[in-house]
This record gives structure tokens, C-alpha cells and sequence, in this order.
């Protein structure tokens, strides 16, 4: 994938969003007891995005995205998604409150977009998401910084394989859910240890936890996965 974003084009307030996508994985299918098999998607296509940025760091974008979707079964016999073009419009906004400074960020940052795939523009796909991601930095200790996030999605008309991918445990293997709703909650403390010329290493304590429903979850506290533990980044 090769991504182009510049959200000051000509020193405007202006925002533009490009991106390419060509790529090939293998999607590994779970059951509620762990994994059962897998399948190879293609994914291929672009994404663009034209945006202002208002004086009180606000942002409004709209997008546009155009993908081919194709299915290749692995050595396992499994049942793959169909093939499909996917052509979609959305809205976003966002805020950007966020101090990013060399070791640490303070501050606040939020993006909400909806988005509806286009049978009139070609689409084989009819699906509606909404999704979202704020995250509050606080600085309880110099240089030390407190990450409270939250992510979510809502989606309709999700067929077979095109399901939401549950990302954010970071204690589960990636891809390990999928969903047709999610809300993923989490708690970081960044402690810094090391500064070096141009990177620094942290130490990450964290908390995840993730409510979302599919064949096996239910949308409840109850029903929920939660992970914890220690990271250096």
C-alpha cells in the first residue's frame, strides 16, 4: 500500500488523501474454539480524500474509494467470500487537539467517518460503516504520558468475508475476531527509558478490552475479551 496524506496542501487549509492498495494475504477463518482454515484475498484499488481544516483545528473530509476484492482458496477446503468490486463514498470529521512532541503527546485527538458503498456508481457491495477513534494524552509525570483510546464500528449488509476485523488486542492474534459491531477500549502509560538521536524506547504497560458481536459474541461486558501486559517500544 502506498499512502500520500498532506494536510496543509500549498501552506492552505486544505487537506488531500491518496493511497494505492495491491496486495495479498491469506485471511485465516476461526471458529469459537480457535482456527480452522484459511483463504488468499486480493485486494486491489484507491482511495481519495479532499478535506478543509477549520481555525479551531476541526477537519471535514470527503472521500471516495474504488476496490476489487478476489478469492483464492489455501490448501484447506473452506468456504471463500465472492468476488467483488467495491465502490464507496464517505464523510469524515475530525479533531486534532494533540501536542506531538519528541517523547511525548498531550492533548486530544478524534476522527468519526461514515461511509456507504454506491450501487449507482458500481458497486457489488452494499455495505454502511461507521467508525471512530478518539484518544486522550495525558502527562501525569514529565515526559511520561497517560493514553486513554477508544475505537468503534458499526457495519450493515456485511456478506460473508467482508466482515469488520477486530483490531486492537494487542494479546490475540491479529485478525482474530471479525464482527458486524465493536467498541475497543484502551489504557497505556508510556514511560520513557531511553532517548536516543532520533527514535526513544518506552516502557508500555497496557489494558485492552473489546465488546463486538458475530456468530459466537454477544454485545455485552459479559461477552467481552480483554487482554493486558508489558511492551518496549
Amino acid at each position: 500500500t502506498i499512502m500520500y496524506f498532506d494536510k496543509n496542501v500549498y501552506d492552505s487549509d486544505y487537506l488531500l488523501r491518496l493511497a494505492f492498495m495491491n496486495t495479498n494475504i491469506l485471511r485465516e477463518v476461526w471458529d469459537k474454539e480457535g482456527k480452522i482454515n484459511g483463504y488468499y484475498q486480493s485486494a486491489a484499488g484507491t482511495d481519495v480524500g479532499f478535506g478543509y481544516t477549520f481555525s479551531n483545528d476541526v477537519s471535514i473530509t470527503l472521500g471516495y474509494k474504488l476496490h476489487w476484492f478476489k478469492y483464492e482458496e489455501s490448501k484447506d477446503t473452506v468456504r471463500m467470500p465472492e468476488n467483488a468490486r467495491e465502490s464507496a463514498i464517505g464523510i469524515g470529521v475530525g479533531i486534532d487537539k494533540a501536542n506531538h512532541r519528541e517523547d511525548f503527546t498531550e492533548g486530544f485527538t478524534g476522527r468519526a467517518q461514515f461511509e456507504r458503498d454506491m450501487e449507482e456508481l458500481g458497486s457489488e457491495l452494499k455495505r454502511t460503516l461507521l467508525n471512530w477513534r478518539m484518544s486522550l494524552y495525558l502527562n501525569p509525570v514529565a515526559r511520561h504520558t497517560l493514553m486513554l483510546s477508544n475505537t468503534g464500528a458499526f457495519g450493515r449488509n456485511l456478506p460473508y468475508g467482508y466482515a469488520l476485523r477486530v483490531t486492537g488486542l494487542k494479546g490475540y492474534e491479529r485478525d482474530r475476531f471479525e464482527a458486524e459491531r465493536m467498541v475497543v477500549s484502551t489504557v497505556e502509560y508510556r514511560a520513557p527509558i531511553h532517548s536516543f538521536k532520533e527514535t526513544s524506547l518506552s516502557f508500555v504497560p497496557f489494558a485492552d478490552n473489546a465488546v463486538f458481536k458475530n456468530q459466537y459474541q454477544k454485545f455485552t461486558l459479559k461477552d467481552s475479551k480483554t487482554d493486558a501486559g508489558i511492551s518496549l517500544r
